[in-house]
């Protein structure tokens, strides 16, 4: 399982809100693809599934105030159990 993370935005900007997700769990997603968008003091950015699978949960809701760093979903692979206990385990 991989964990998306919020990426650095920069030393002056230590923080993002979760403005939209664009995609849903259970929905597969692509290495590269924007899955949700963020809003830090300087703009919005889209941040990028770091690797392909299923999206197999959401850890930040809309309107979410994170850190750089910050834990935001769990993409699985296919083959991989995205049952609660798995991904538990994957954090």
């Amino acid at each position: 399982m991989n964990i998306l993370r919020l990426p650095d935005l920069g030393a002056s900007t230590g923080e993002a809100e979760v403005v939209v997700w664009l995609k849903a769990v259970g929905e597969t997603v692509t290495e590269g693809e924007p899955v949700l968008e963020v809003q830090s003091d300087k703009a919005n950015i889209e941040v990028v599934a770091s690797a392909a699978g299923i999206l197999a949960r959401v850890l930040a809701d809309e309107g979410q105030i994170l850190k750089s760093g910050d834990a935001l979903a769990v993409v699985a692979t296919a083959d991989e159990p995205r049952d609660p206990a798995a991904i538990d385990r994957a954090l």
